[in-house]
C-alpha cells in the first residue's frame, strides 16, 4: 500500500511540474514578450500606436496570462496536497496566498490590461476624448496593470517563503 501511495504522490508532484511549466511559458510569453515588446515605459504615444497595430498579440497576452491563472489555481491545491503531510497548517497558509496571489488579484488586475486597448480602439470615446487623452488613459490602464501585477508579487513572495519553509 505504501508504494501506491508514494506512486500517486509522484506522479501528482510531476504534474504539478508539468503545469507550472506551462504556467512558466504562458506569464513569460505575456509579462516579457507582449508587455516588453509593446509597453513603452514614459511614452503613452508609443505604446499605444504599438497596442493598436499589434491587438491581437496584445489580446493573446491577456488570454495566456488567463491561461497561466487558471493553472495557479490547481497548482496551489497540488502543492497542497503535496505538503500537508509534512505541515498542514503551512501548506494551507501557503496555498492560500497564491490562490490570493494570481487567481483572484491577478485574474481581476486582467481588467486593467484589457480596458488599455479598449479605451484606444472604442469609438464610444472618440468623440468625447482626444486622441492624445486616450493615450494617456491607455497609459494609466497599463500602469495600473504593472503595480496591480506588484500587489499580487507580495501575496506571491509570502507563498514563497513558507514553500521555502515546508521543502526546508
Amino acid at each position: 500500500m505504501e508504494s501506491i501511495n508514494s506512486f500517486v504522490s509522484l506522479k501528482l508532484i510531476r504534474l504539478t511540474g508539468l503545469f507550472y511549466l506551462i504556467v512558466i511559458i504562458c506569464a513569460g510569453f505575456s509579462q516579457g514578450y507582449v508587455r516588453g515588446t509593446l509597453v513603452v515605459p514614459e511614452d503613452a504615444f508609443l505604446t499605444a500606436e504599438n497596442i493598436l497595430q499589434n491587438k491581437t498579440l496584445f489580446k493573446l497576452g491577456l488570454t495566456t496570462d488567463l491561461i497561466a491563472f487558471l493553472f495557479d489555481v490547481v497548482i496551489s491545491v497540488c502543492l497542497y496536497q503535496i505538503f500537508k503531510p509534512f505541515h498542514k497548517g503551512i501548506a494551507l497558509i501557503g496555498s492560500s496566498f497564491r490562490l490570493i496571489a494570481h487567481p483572484a488579484i491577478g485574474s481581476f488586475n486582467l481588467l486593467n490590461h484589457y480596458m488599455a486597448v479598449e479605451v484606444l480602439d472604442s469609438n464610444v470615446l472618440v468623440g468625447s476624448f482626444s486622441d492624445g487623452q486616450l493615450q494617456e488613459v491607455s497609459s494609466l490602464l497599463m500602469e495600473a496593470h504593472h503595480y496591480g501585477y506588484l500587489i499580487a508579487g507580495a501575496f506571491f513572495g509570502i507563498h514563497c517563503v513558507l514553500l521555502g519553509i515546508l521543502i526546508y
